[in-house]
């Protein structure tokens, strides 16, 4: 069993990543508390503000209620991936979400909502009221208030920004999965698919790729490289259903995440280009 100590650590692993997301929502608002700061305006209704509130309250409710169930699917937080398999293939998406307990969804859903409504008509400021006070002291006001957000998204002055292995703390996953923000998760999955334009997986011209396929199914002779000690091996085939290669400090990626299967991997033969014939596999590489 867990003990509650580390459970409850998981709330603090956590800070970093939902402050960076809360200071990627508060962009929009600060921005328009600067412009009504140095406009010079003292009193500014706020009625926009509940409607930007209410919208990222449904939104997020949303997301979380479908990161619950592909959780429980799936094992992985919901992602740029998950996203984009729902929308290429509806229906494959639709039966593996049929055993996800509909009415339970639908009642988090409900009680997402109405609770974030309640907590936005108690915190959420209805008028904005400004002092009267120099331009060189708004102007400073305005510098700090931009850094600070900044330096929030970042995660802080540290050499790398933020990401989601700063979350991680324990050896139960589960824990470390709590640990990171579901929609900064998301939103950071998003902005990584949409700067891989191209297939990173193209590392050859298509007259060498050909070239090497006709070569394969055409061999002089027998060109199997023998990599055991043994004739008679005792060979044991594990198969890890949705294990990504972008969780793997080998291949390049975090630090941290995979440290026995690293170690396997040091101590084994590693396949570091292995391209599946079915299109929706090919995704996780």
């Amino acid at each position: 069993m867990v003990p509650l100590s580390e459970i409850m650590a998981s709330f603090y692993h956590a800070l970093k990543l939902d402050l960076s997301m809360t200071a990627y929502i508060l962009v929009i608002p600060l921005f328009s508390y600067i412009y009504w700061l140095l406009n010079g305006r003292k009193v500014v209704e706020l009625k926009w503000l509940t409607i930007y509130n209410k919208i990222l309250i449904i939104l997020f409710s949303i997301i979380s209620v479908v990161n619950f169930n592909i959780y429980r699917e799936w094992g992985s937080k919901i992602n740029a991936k998950a996203v984009g398999f729902a929308i290429s293939t509806p229906n494959e998406a639709l039966a593996s979400s049929a055993s996800s307990p509909i009415g339970l969804t639908l009642s988090l859903l409900v009680l997402l909502i109405v609770i974030g409504f309640i907590l936005q008509r108690w915190v959420v400021l209805r008028k904005l009221s400004f002092k009267a006070s120099p331009i060189w002291l708004r102007g400073i006001a305005v510098i700090i208030l931009v850094f600070l957000n900044f330096l929030l998204i970042r995660g802080g002055l540290g050499g790398s920004p933020i990401n989601q292995s700063m979350a991680y703390f324990s050896k139960e996953q589960v824990l470390n999965h709590a640990a990171v923000n579901t929609e900064w998760n998301l939103l950071s999955s998003a902005l990584a698919a949409r700067m891989t334009k191209n297939n990173p997986y193209n590392y050859l011209s298509k007259q060498a790729a050909d070239a090497n396929i006709k070569e394969l199914y055409t061999p002089a002779k027998d060109t199997t490289i023998n990599i055991l000690t043994t004739k008679r091996p005792n060979v044991v085939l594990v198969i890890i259903e949705s294990f990504t290669a972008d969780l793997t400090k080998t291949l390049g990626n975090e630090d941290g995440i995979t440290p026995n299967f690293d170690t396997l991997i040091h101590k084994g033969v590693l396949l570091v280009i292995f391209i599946p014939l079915v299109a929706e596999l090919t995704k996780d590489w």
